[in-house]
């Protein structure tokens, strides 16, 4: 038995700056001897297609690590994640949990003493000792929120370089007390390697407390001994809080996801590593761009013609003209709410004519070498038909409520000081209203706008920052334009784009649990084979997995007025609604 079990959320769904607590679980017949039994939360972008086949194969791959967390639940000693190229400076980021350390508690942390050493890690050879120090973790617990610093030694005898220990109690929600050893920072390091720059860690172990400082530190052993029966470890990760790609399952080209998991293993010395994991569905907690809160419209233009084929840049087989108008009341939606669209549209021919709502997905593949892969899908939300010369109204007073299904959350890369092409898979959404024929190759009236799926409802963004919501503004969506998370989106007064710095939420206030207790299936992947290489020696079934985005128990209030659209203005149907009661009366 090796199995992962969650302590303080019954669905695996988690925002980003929330924590996963849990336990893991195992059972040994006998007594095994290992390294150590790691737990690692995991979040991983992955692309691979391939063109041509036999010879003329060729295979295009990315791969990006969005969360790389590792713990110690069982061994001689924890340690945090290796800072590749760190040099002499190593700064952990407080956000990604990169320095932290979880030691379970059983007694006061007052009494406890740590080995802090700092390393260098080698590849293939014996990794380099940077520095050390012996730590009172009581000292720690009552320092400052910067944390303390600690002189390094080696061998007893000054060395160069600091490091800084943030330290505090944490109630696990099974009962059980841990100690958080976070690494703020090691500084000043001296140069271990000839060629290249430090890649630092930082080793963590306990050690009496009367251990002489001036003397070198003695190593803790590299081989433990797991025990026979029925064992239970308690665990914590914080998911970063930073901008993230929500969990997604593309299905394009061979393999193309972002994909978060726990995963535990057993490492064990030339052998394959017993291995379980958990697959959660991750989101991000971005902010829609401005303007999105804000309601689109779309005037009343001339009647534009209808071909009953147009293929390629040619129309013919002229059948009439048609024409509509249409408003809807934000651009930003989220899975499961509730998206209001107001219309007027007139068919003016004498064929039945259809009127669709869908969005267009497009995702952007992006290999380590810089060749990209596009796809698009597009999923119809509502169609209506028109009957020759007919109308379809939507009253802005009444407007059509469409539900949203379960779109992946908008992730277009390329921000907060990321590189063109870094990131392996981004995507985007389009809002396409639609007036055309029926037939497949019959022509259309278009009207696109660029969607924000984010992965709050309109309500629960209004709560975590307050918008004010003005009168609708006219917006188009440029074709060929991916819409950037961090930009406004066209519709500038001076037709360009604005550029703002992403809002990213760092705390989850309870009002979104609140409002967000149901889940929707992701639209898009249904459920996929999750076999990876790690899992060859895996503990029970790999079951299919899907990610589930929360949904509002209720679809979000319409926060504005909207545009008048589909009859007669909102001041005019006010003044009749008010005018008949009194002719009621007057008739009495």
């Amino acid at each position: 038995n090796f199995q992962i079990k969650l302590t303080n959320r019954e669905n695996p769904v988690f925002w980003a700056g929330e924590t996963i607590e849990g336990v893991l679980t195992l059972s040994a017949r006998e007594p095994v001897t290992c390294r150590a039994v790691r737990l690692a939360l995991q979040g991983i972008g992955l692309i691979h297609w391939h063109t041509g086949s036999g010879d003329n194969r060729t295979d295009y791959h990315g791969k990006r690590e969005y969360v790389s967390q590792c713990i110690t639940v069982f061994g001689n000693f924890q340690a945090t994640q290796i800072l590749d190229s760190a040099g002499e400076n190593a700064i952990y980021d407080a956000d990604s949990g990169d320095g932290d350390m979880y030691f379970r508690l059983e007694g006061s942390a007052d009494q406890l003493t740590y080995a802090v050493r700092v390393m260098d890690y080698d590849w293939g050879k014996k990794d380099d000792l940077l520095g050390e120090a012996i730590v009172n973790v009581k000292d720690v617990l009552n320092a400052p929120a910067e944390g303390i610093t600690y002189q390094l030694k080696r061998n007893g005898k000054e060395e160069k370089g600091t490091v800084s220990l943030y330290a505090r109690e944490m109630q696990h929600s099974g009962g059980e007390k841990l100690l958080l050893l976070r690494v703020v920072s090691a500084l000043g390091l001296r140069k271990a390697d000839w060629f290249g720059k430090n890649d630092v860690y930082v080793q963590m172990y306990a050690i009496p407390s009367d251990t002489n400082p001036d003397q070198a530190i003695p190593e803790t052993a590299k081989q433990c001994t797991l025990p026979a029966g029925d064992l239970t470890y308690p665990f914590m990760f914080r998911v970063p809080s930073k901008q993230m790609p929500s969990s997604y399952e593309a299905g394009h080209g061979d393999r193309s996801y972002v994909r978060y998991s726990l995963y535990a293993n057993v490492d064990i010395a030339w052998w394959r590593d017993p291995s379980t994991r958990m697959f959660l569905t991750v989101m991000s907690t971005e902010l829609p761009p401005p303007g999105a809160m804000q309601p689109a419209t779309r005037p009343l233009q001339e009647p534009e013609p209808i071909y009953g084929c147009s293929c390629c840049g040619c129309n013919c087989c002229a059948k009439g003209t048609a024409q509509f108008e249409a408003a809807v009341d934000r651009t930003c939606v989220s899975p499961g709410d509730v998206l209001r669209v107001a219309l007027n549209a007139q068919n003016l021919t004498e064929n039945p004519m259809k009127f669709e709502v869908k969005v267009v997905t497009t995702s952007r593949l992006r290999s380590y070498l810089g060749k990209v892969k596009t796809e698009s899908r597009e999923e119809i939300l509502s169609t209506q038909t028109i009957e020759p010369k007919g109308k379809l109204v939507w009253p802005s007073y009444t407007p059509q409520v469409i539900t949203i299904p379960g779109l992946p959350p908008t992730f277009s890369g390329n921000v907060l000081g990321r590189r063109a092409g870094q990131d392996p898979l981004t995507w985007f959404h389009v809002l396409v209203l639609s007036l055309g024929g029926m037939d497949y190759f019959s022509s259309a009236i278009e009207w696109k706008l660029p969607l924000f799926v984010g992965a709050m409802p309109a309500a629960v963004v209004q709560i975590v920052q307050p918008t004010t919501i003005s009168a609708g503004k006219e917006l188009e969506w440029k074709e060929g334009e991916e819409p950037q998370q961090a930009v406004e989106f066209p519709g500038a007064p001076d037709g360009g784009t604005i550029v703002v710095e992403a809002i990213v939420v760092d705390y989850i206030p309870q009002q979104v649990h609140d409002l967000t207790k149901n889940t929707v299936p992701a639209l898009q992947s249904g459920e996929v084979d999750t076999m990876e290489h790690e899992d060859d020696n895996h503990f029970g079934d790999v079951v299919a997995y899907a990610p589930q985005y929360p949904a509002p128990l209720e679809p979000s209030p319409l926060l504005c007025v909207m545009p008048d659209v589909g009859g007669p203005p909102r001041e005019q149907v006010m003044e009749v609604e008010q005018a008949a009661p009194a002719q009621q009366n007057m008739g009495t």
